[in-house]
């Protein structure tokens, strides 16, 4: 063979390759599939949940999507109603029950989160148990899980909120180095279980824009069986105009 041959087949060779491989991405790409929950008011827009499956139907985020315009015409009481999101039908996310919503236009306590906020509640608990909770539950807060089920890194806040439980937060958080609340990731518990995960993020950062992922801080184990984030994202997504807040890299432990 020439070598002007060889060097035409190898083109030839490279370029099928590269075809075959791009045509594989766009199918895997193409093979996965969001499944959506059913809307509700937000602000002047509105917000509903979503849970994407990979080309296996495995699930492999969940998240809330909310339109731009839902950051505007938000309450200004200093606890607005809670918006409730149903997962889609057929999610197949066991552990996570729904979505909870909470603006919070004056912030809330400890200090360094008293700005204007939305807490973005995955609750692991049946809405019946959560409404359960109240402001005078003081042992229940106080009960943690056993160590294995919560980072390391994390420690309880003092007291604990009625329908939520006790808070634990990231020892190495923003606001507790000195620095401004941005976002950051919480855990919920309620009588020695984990109820909630919670991506917590300012209205400062969300207009922004800014396309930001961290890695969730693992626990050694998981009381139930289920598929947990890894990592959690706060996006927006120019084309459709909205936000979304999701939890990431699902794994099945």
């Amino acid at each position: 063979m020439k070598k002007s041959d060889y060097l035409s087949s190898s083109v030839m060779l490279y370029t099928v390759v590269f075809v075959m491989l791009g045509g594989l991405f766009v199918m895997a790409q193409a093979g996965t599939r969001t499944l959506w929950g059913e809307p509700k008011a937000l602000g002047n827009g509105t917000a509903r949940s979503f849970v994407v499956r990979n080309d296996q139907g495995k699930p492999v985020s969940i998240g809330i999507s909310f339109t731009k315009n839902a950051l505007s015409g938000l309450p200004t009481e200093a606890e607005p109603p809670e918006v409730m999101l149903a997962l889609p039908e057929k999610a197949d996310v066991h552990q996570f029950k729904y979505i909870v919503i909470n603006w919070n236009p004056q912030g809330h306590e400890p200090k360094m989160y008293q700005v204007p906020h939305f807490d973005f509640h995955f609750y692991l608990v049946p809405n019946e148990e959560r409404e359960k909770i109240t402001e005078n539950d003081a042992m229940q807060f106080a009960k943690a899980p056993p160590s294995q089920y919560l980072p390391v890194d994390y420690m309880q806040a003092p007291g604990g909120v009625p329908r939520m439980g006790a808070h634990w937060v990231n020892k190495t958080a923003q606001g507790l180095q000195g620095k401004s609340f941005r976002q950051t990731f919480i855990y919920g518990t309620y009588d020695g279980k984990v109820t909630l995960y919670e991506p917590m993020v300012s209205m400062a950062f969300l207009k922004t824009r800014t396309d930001f992922s961290a890695p969730i801080k693992q626990p050694a184990a998981f009381e139930k069986d289920g598929f947990y984030p890894t990592t959690y994202r706060i996006k927006y997504d120019k084309e459709h105009g909205e936000y979304r807040v999701s939890l990431d890299g699902l794994t099945l432990r």
